[in-house]
């Protein structure tokens, strides 16, 4: 079983100190310099930690990163961890895993130029979903490095709506998370 783990961040509080998490994960959330990528990646490490609790697993094993992806040194589950606007994902899996989710926005047609799609729409709300797809489903796939089925939800938070792609060869359950 694939689990996808889901959390609001409008419904978090103010942190000014990031020293409850992994001190792998702390290292890494201090070098960013920008307070909302700080914030969300402070945020998806507790997810993070939680999923792993959830699912039976150590997560003070440690992490290590190795060309940009975060895995647990123990090797007991595989997770993938992104977060855009609002919205942070972490999913977790005894198989590869790939996740990506990415707010509905129609600042994502600026790859039309570079990515055409050869279809046509009804109108611009399937097209901005369609490169949506297109988007999360290429960073899903790189994440998850493998040729495995995608499956797509839509996710609402307390104010937008979000697009997210699961790439695992489990099926997958969406979860929730309300307060961490």
């Amino acid at each position: 079983m694939c689990r996808v783990y889901y959390f609001d961040l409008s419904s978090a509080g103010i942190v000014r100190d990031f020293s409850d998490i992994s001190p792998d994960r702390l290292k890494y959330v201090n070098r960013i310099s920008d307070a909302r990528r700080k914030y969300q990646s402070y945020f998806a490490t507790k997810l993070l930690e939680y999923a792993l609790k959830d699912n039976g697993v150590d997560f003070t094993c440690g992490f290590s990163c190795e060309n940009g992806k975060w895995k647990l040194l123990s090797g007991l589950i595989n997770f993938s961890i992104s977060h855009s606007n609002n919205l942070v994902c972490v999913g977790v899996s005894k198989s590869v895993i790939g996740v990506d989710v990415e707010k509905i926005d129609e600042k994502i047609l600026l790859l039309e130029k570079k990515y055409p799609i050869n279809k046509s729409f009804s109108n611009r709300e399937e097209k901005i979903l369609e490169y949506l797809k297109f988007w999360t489903e290429k960073e899903a796939r790189f994440k998850a490095q493998v040729e495995t089925e995608s499956k797509f939800f839509k996710i609402k938070d307390n104010n937008d709506s979000h697009v997210l792609c699961v790439v695992c060869s489990e099926e997958i359950e969406l979860i929730k998370i309300n307060s961490l």
